[in-house]
């Protein structure tokens, strides 16, 4: 399982996160979305028509 780093939200930190991946994106979270994770739902999006990725609450 993937967990996540808590990162500052910066321009600075998010260069430093990714210099050694290849490619990023940013994905904004709507009260809508975090009610919906709180409700047991799962969040589901691709990554540049290729890859998924699913977000829940663990």
């Amino acid at each position: 399982m993937n967990s996540f780093e808590i990162i500052e939200n910066t321009d600075k930190a998010r260069d430093e996160f990714e210099e050694h991946l290849y490619g990023s994106d940013r994905y904004f979270l709507t009260r809508e979305d975090l009610k919906a994770l709180a409700e047991g739902k799962c969040l589901a999006t691709d990554i540049n028509n290729e890859y998924a990725i699913f977000i829940e609450l663990g």
